[in-house]
C-alpha cells in the first residue's frame, strides 16, 4: 500500500471551519494527519470535523479566536497536551476586507484593527507557538495564507493589503531564521476563488469576476488546497521563503 505523505503528522489548520481551510484540512486527513480543525465558528468546525469522519479520517475541533492571544495560548496548550508535537501548521485563519471600500484617509480604524488583530498579528501569534513547538521537535513545515494583493495594491482597499503585504514580510522573514532548524515557511496568495454556493451572491460573484479572470472562470477552494499540502510535504524539502500566487493568472497581469 502506498505511504500517504501525512501519516501520524500533526497538522493545525486555523480558519477551517469553510473554503479553502476546510479544503486544506480534509486533504491533510485524507493524506493520514491528525488534523485540528480550528476556528471561531463552532458549528462550522464541526461540519468540517463530520465530513473528516466519513472516510475514517482522524481530527478534532479547538475553537480559537486567533485575535486574542489567551485563546491562542490556550490553543497550543491543549494541541501539546493531546498529541506532544506539531508536525504541520496552515495559517489560513483571516477576516475579509472591510465592506467599504474608501480611499485610506477614510478608511475605518476600527475596521483597520479588525483585520490586523486577526489577519496579521493573529498569524504571527500562531506563528509563534508553532516555531517553538517545531524547534522542540526538529523542525516543520508552516504556510501562511495571504492573498493576491501581497502583490499589488487596490484602491480603497488599505487595510487588508497591508495585512497581506505584512503576511508576506512575516513569512520571509521566519524563513530565513529557521532554516538551519529545518522548519520551512511559505506563504500561498489566492485569488479570484469561487464564494460558498450557499452564498446568496455566489451567482452574481462569478458572472461579475469570471470573465476578468486569464482563465475566464473562478478558482475552487480545493485547488487553493492542493498547493498547501504540497508545500508542507517532503516533496518540497528544498522550498522555503516561497510566496505562491494560485489566482489563475491574475498577477501575472
Amino acid at each position: 500500500m502506498e505511504q500517504k505523505r501525512f501519516t501520524d503528522k500533526v497538522v493545525l489548520v486555523t480558519g477551517s471551519t469553510s473554503g479553502l481551510g476546510r479544503e486544506s484540512a480534509i486533504a491533510f486527513a485524507s493524506e493520514g494527519a491528525h488534523v485540528i480543525v480550528c476556528g471561531r465558528r463552532e458549528q462550522h468546525g464541526l461540519e468540517t470535523l463530520k465530513i473528516i469522519k466519513t472516510f475514517n479520517g482522524n481530527a478534532i475541533f479547538l475553537p480559537c479566536d486567533i485575535s486574542d492571544s489567551q485563546d491562542v495560548e490556550h490553543l497550543f496548550a491543549e494541541i501539546h497536551r493531546r498529541y506532544g508535537k506539531l508536525d504541520v501548521a496552515c495559517n489560513n485563519a483571516a477576516i475579509p476586507d472591510s465592506p467599504q471600500v474608501v480611499p485610506t484617509h477614510q478608511y475605518p480604524a476600527e475596521d483597520w484593527d479588525a483585520i490586523y488583530f486577526t489577519n496579521l498579528k493573529g498569524t504571527w501569534q500562531c506563528m509563534k507557538y508553532e516555531i517553538e513547538s517545531m524547534l522542540n521537535t526538529g523542525g516543520g513545515a508552516i504556510v501562511n495564507i495571504a492573498s493576491v494583493f501581497a502583490y499589488c495594491g487596490s484602491e480603497g482597499r488599505s487595510g487588508y493589503i497591508a495585512s497581506s503585504h505584512g503576511i508576506v514580510g512575516l513569512t520571509k522573514t521566519a524563513a530565513l531564521e529557521y532554516a538551519a532548524n529545518h522548519i520551512r515557511v511559505n506563504c500561498v496568495c489566492p485569488g479570484g476563488i469561487a464564494s460558498d454556493p450557499n452564498d446568496p451572491l455566489a451567482e452574481e460573484y462569478e458572472k461579475e469576476y469570471a470573465p476578468l479572470m486569464p482563465m475566464k472562470r473562478l478558482g475552487t477552494p480545493i485547488e487553493m488546497a492542493m498547493p498547501v499540502l504540497f508545500l508542507c510535504s517532503e516533496d518540497a524539502s528544498f522550498i522555503t521563503g516561497v510566496v505562491l500566487p494560485v489566482d489563475g493568472g491574475w498577477s501575472a497581469g
